[in-house]
């Protein structure tokens, strides 16, 4: 189901009816257990942030490049799938959100791999 929902959104996206596109991404990623994107500015993010460049600045890239296949990996697929289609529509609908879209996309890689 979800799958099918990835696809409306970049269908949606490509035909610019992008508030369209954002809003069924938004309500994915809902159902899906994930938070909305936040915008700069809010305390929460920055410390986020903050944590993700500590966490690579101290993360060997020979680490990175080992990393497993995790179990969730066709879940991890279609939310990367669906924050990849975000980063294009936010940069035109709200920039603000950007920095957690590309956040979001960063944290799903480096806990699951």
């Amino acid at each position: 189901m979800f799958l099918g929902l990835s696809y409306l959104i970049k269908c949606q996206a490509h035909c610019g009816k992008l508030s369209d596109a954002k809003r069924v991404a938004f309500i994915v990623l809902e159902q899906l257990g994930e938070a909305s994107p936040r915008e700069i500015g809010e305390p929460s993010l920055n410390v986020d942030i903050n944590t993700m460049i500590e966490m690579l600045q101290n993360t060997p890239d020979r680490q990175i490049l080992e990393m497993k296949a995790s179990p969730s990996g066709q879940q991890d697929i279609l939310l990367l799938e669906i924050y990849n289609v975000l980063t294009h529509i936010v940069v035109v609908c709200n920039p603000e959100q950007l920095p957690d879209v590309t956040l979001k996309m960063l944290e799903t890689t480096m806990k699951h791999g």
